[in-house]
């Protein structure tokens, strides 16, 4: 992408939909589009809509209910001025990822509006990772963390209920993502029971409702990394290391603390034999259970009671 070309004025007819490069929104509310005839009747259209060009035709990035906004008009007055054409910025991409650039561009443009709904915005990071767009790309992009982005498609995944409330907006998307860690059968009720205790306006009941859910997934609110993100982290890494050894700075805390980082994404992604940290523990006498966990004198005795009391029950 090499940014933006000068301001054209372009029929408002002449503006097409590409079918690789939808509209964010599922929908287009009628008060929306009412909305905005109003503000540019009265003070013209302040922001340029936002295309790219393929075989001198002028296809959509971003200004779906301006466009309709001016179409509604010129419907009502076929001469007013705006039929003259509208302010257009034309989108200068590589022509061999010009649709995929586009897409991506159309979604950074909404995806942290708030009057987009959130499964629409769900539904257009799937579309860009089904486009080939790296999670940590998107992510940099948008400015959200892969944990986020991972909850969000989730939501995809989630009970058809869950996802007819977000879309009424019934419930939160935050609320949603925390529905959708739960089991599938149990989705649905509690989707329900959110959204009546929501709609009726009963703080005691949405606050009851949202404590157990929050009890319920605390244990699983962070998503384990890929092996691709792990791989993503080693590199940059290795490269930090390197320019460090490099420059030869006085530094050597961080950079052992950095290098024994890089040693366990290593071991994580399977380049290193396991760690053996046993030597240690005999090394400085501390017992660790089979579950990894330390063995105190406390545990170490309860251990031993239990033992002898199981003994004499197979005895007996």
């Amino acid at each position: 992408m090499n940014g933006y070309d000068k301001v054209e004025y372009v029929k408002v007819d002449k503006i097409l939909d590409h079918p690789d490069v939808p509209n964010i929104r599922s929908e287009v509310t009628k008060a929306d589009v009412k909305e905005l005839m109003a503000s540019i009747l009265q003070s013209g259209i302040q922001n340029p809509l936002t295309c790219f060009v393929i075989d001198g035709k002028h296809y959509l990035v971003s200004g779906w209910r301006r466009r309709k906004a001016v179409q509604e008009i010129l419907k009502d007055d076929p001469k007013h001025e705006l039929s003259k054409g509208v302010p257009v910025l034309v989108k200068k991409y590589n022509a061999k990822t010009v649709l995929r650039d586009a897409l991506y561009d159309n979604m950074v443009e909404n995806i942290q509006r708030k009057d987009v709904n959130p499964l629409d915005q769900a539904n257009r990071i799937k579309k860009l990772i089904d486009e080939n767009i790296g999670k940590q790309e998107i992510c940099a992009k948008i400015g959200k963390s892969i944990t986020w982005l991972n909850d969000v498609l989730r939501v995809l995944e989630a009970d058809e209920e869950v996802r007819k409330k977000i879309k009424s907006g019934e419930i939160t998307m935050s609320d949603a993502k925390n529905i959708a860690k739960l089991p599938q059968k149990d989705q649905k009720q509690v989707a329900k029971g959110l959204a009546a205790a929501r709609t009726s306006g009963n703080r005691e009941a949405t606050k009851k409702i949202k404590k157990s859910l929050d009890e319920a997934t605390r244990v699983r609110s962070h998503s384990a990394p890929t092996k691709k993100e792990i791989k993503y982290q080693r590199n940059i890494l290795f490269e930090v290391l390197r320019v460090m050894k490099q420059r030869k700075e006085d530094d050597n805390k961080v950079y052992y603390i950095l290098e024994g980082c890089f040693n366990m994404l290593e071991w994580a992604l399977g380049f290193r034999k396991d760690p053996d940290f046993t030597k240690y523990t005999k090394k400085y006498g501390i017992k660790i259970g089979d579950d990894g966990k330390l063995v105190t004198e406390e545990k170490a005795k309860k251990k031993k009671k239990s033992a002898k009391k199981t003994a004499k029950k197979k005895k007996k």
